[in-house]
């Protein structure tokens, strides 16, 4: 089993990498948060296989909280606009 943690600030952003993931039903997503330094904490304690990580957020954004973390694999997830509306994905 991969086990999984899925960082961005948007919900919709989740949601689809949720969606995207659901047929692997050998990734575990073991975490899911909206802000770097919630998921800081939890990669360090969870310690993930693979991380889905937005590029742009607030406080903490993806690179530096990959460069803080290096236990795990991180798969880099990038919008070139804000997702306001679901159907957009």
């Amino acid at each position: 089993m991969i086990r999984a943690i899925v960082v961005d600030d948007e919900l919709p952003a989740i949601d689809r990498i949720k969606k995207l993931l659901k047929p692997y039903a050998d990734i575990d997503i073991i975490g899911e948060f909206f802000d770097g330094l919630s998921a800081l904490s939890a990669i360090e304690e969870k310690k993930p296989d693979i991380v889905f990580l937005d590029i742009d957020m607030p406080e903490l954004n993806g690179v530096p909280l990959h460069n803080l973390t290096t236990t795990h694999r991180t798969v880099f997830l990038a919008s070139p606009t804000r997702i306001t509306d679901p159907k957009q994905l």
